[in-house]
């Protein structure tokens, strides 16, 4: 199957539905428990009692690629830090968080966990697998999730265009979108080592599990932005996308930001850039100039006459090591668009050139039937 829809129960139940699309498109799932006891990493690990919702984790193998899947129910604070992609949303005390995280790494390191009797813990923890991004010094861990406060079900649609591109978009709310995503590759511009990348609609990094207050920020509470963006609302250039590549002297995972300086930890920093076309105004004054700005250029490419609307292709650019930037690519079956400001209706459907996108706040993803 390569598109699939229906309606989960609860994060773990939307994980089976992932798990089982997963499986059907050629994946080996390689590990698959309950997780209930996630570590606070100033104090592993972490006593159960501090715990009381339950999770689960899967892991899923193709080729050189492994891919890291947490369904997040209900989980508590754990107190302490409270600022790692590792505390998993901690609920701040209420039990009331709910999502799905994920990041990617290499099968050939891939290391089946095992469990301390004493604890319950899991061994290496579910984002800790061989090749998986971590930020600079101290080196955290680091990933991408869809995040909402507790739901009773969550609408999904999940999109793999054949050749091992995934997009999984779910509505928690009426109206509301969230997602994550990955692929075997992007499009890429020219020949280099790498190309795998995954997304998501929350941010990572220290503060991927920190609900704002008010929950009205995209992909916290709103309708999330486009996939690639680097978020600048509330928190500076938080990371919500990686991609992995060799760029001059430079090998390992990238993190979207438009900046090259001035990163921390703190915002999921693995001590390279890359630079999305999806880039708000707010942040123009750091764009490079050699990254196109879709914000302004969709707004007057867009037919005045017909009303018709483009799909943009998510370019991706990469600073060099003597200057400047270049264009390192796009995936292939997501896509930026402003056709929902031009009358379309959410989930509907658009056919050009032969081809089927489903149509969402600010991105259209290709459905292949």
């Amino acid at each position: 199957m390569t598109y699939a829809t229906g309606t989960a129960t609860d994060p773990v139940d939307l994980l089976s539905q992932i798990s089982t699309f997963l499986q059907g498109e050629g994946w080996t799932l390689a590990f698959d428990s309950t997780d209930p006891l996630p570590h606070d990493i100033y104090n592993p690990p972490h006593p159960p009692a501090s715990n009381t919702g339950a999770g689960h984790r899967s892991h899923f193998t193709k080729g050189a690629i492994a891919v890291h899947f947490h369904g997040i129910l209900a989980q508590t604070d754990f107190g302490g830090g409270e600022q790692v992609f590792e505390q998993e949303y901690a609920g701040r005390g209420t039990g009331s968080d709910h999502g799905i995280a994920m990041n990617m790494g290499d099968s050939a390191g891939f290391v089946t966990p095992t469990q301390d009797i004493t604890t319950g813990a899991f061994v290496p923890e579910w984002y800790g697998s061989s090749g998986a991004p971590t930020s600079v010094s101290p080196g955290y861990h680091l990933g991408v999730s869809a995040a909402w406060k507790k739901v009773t079900s969550i609408g999904y649609h999940l999109f793999h265009d054949g050749n091992d591109n995934y997009v999984f978009v779910f509505e928690a709310q009426d109206g509301v979108f969230s997602y994550v995503g990955f692929g075997a590759s992007l499009n890429k511009a020219g020949n280099y080592p790498g190309g795998q990348y995954f997304f998501g609609s929350s941010r990572a990094g220290y503060y991927t599990n920190y609900f704002p207050s008010p929950i009205t920020e995209p992909g916290h509470g709103l309708t999330a932005n486009a996939p690639f963006t680097s978020h600048s609302t509330g928190f500076n250039y938080d990371n919500s996308a990686f991609v992995y590549a060799t760029v001059d002297s430079y090998t390992g995972w990238l993190a979207v930001q438009p900046i090259t300086t001035g990163s921390s930890p703190s915002t999921g920093w693995t001590g390279q850039a890359f630079c999305p076309a999806t880039f708000y105004a707010s942040q123009e004054g750091t764009r490079p100039t050699e990254a196109i700005n879709y914000w302004f250029f969709q707004d007057r490419q867009t037919s005045q006459m017909s009303g018709v609307v483009n799909f943009l292709p998510l370019r991706l650019f990469a600073p060099r090591d003597t200057s400047g930037w270049s264009f390192i690519g796009a995936p292939d079956s997501v896509f930026y668009t402003n056709a929902m400001q031009h009358d379309a209706v959410a989930k509907s459907i658009y056919s050009r050139a032969g081809k089927e996108y489903m149509i969402f706040p600010e991105f259209a993803v290709l459905k292949v039937a």
